[in-house]
């Protein structure tokens, strides 16, 4: 059951009565009810960054909604863009997946897994370093 505290602006949840208070997370769910946990980035980059392909000299920008503006401002974009056949750094995602990697994907997930912990070998070493100093003189 609800408890009411006077002078204090108050709303209950529809579907579950908790009351939610100023800075409470307002909607029931997997999380429920609380403390609003929200998170600030930070646009600034300390000490800077200096940009050398925006133009024909570096440029130096302390916030990354800078650089988008200056970007913005000359006509670019900041983006990865596959550069054709030789590009080794990206791959073209617009030319689909070819049949060996399906192939290879499939074999992968209808392996399964091991059925019996009879299939896991799992070993553990008890001694000392002088007995594996030991053995090793012997071999």
């Amino acid at each position: 059951m609800p408890t009411f505290e006077p002078n204090v602006p108050q709303d209950a949840c529809p579907k579950c009565g908790v009351i939610i208070r100023v800075g409470d997370w307002p909607f029931c769910g997997v999380s429920g009810h609380g403390k609003a946990g929200g998170t600030v980035i930070d646009d600034s980059i300390p000490g800077g960054q200096w940009i050398e392909n925006l133009g024909h000299e570096p440029m130096l920008f302390y916030s990354k909604r800078a650089i988008i503006e200056e970007a913005d401002r000359r006509g670019l974009r900041l983006r990865d863009q596959w550069a054709g056949p030789g590009d080794t750094q990206l791959t073209n995602w617009a030319a689909g997946i070819d049949a060996q990697t399906l192939a290879n994907a499939q074999a992968l997930v209808s392996r399964g897994t091991r059925e019996t912990e009879a299939e896991v070998r799992c070993e553990t070493y008890q001694g000392s370093v002088r007995d594996i100093k030991a053995l090793s003189e012997v071999a």
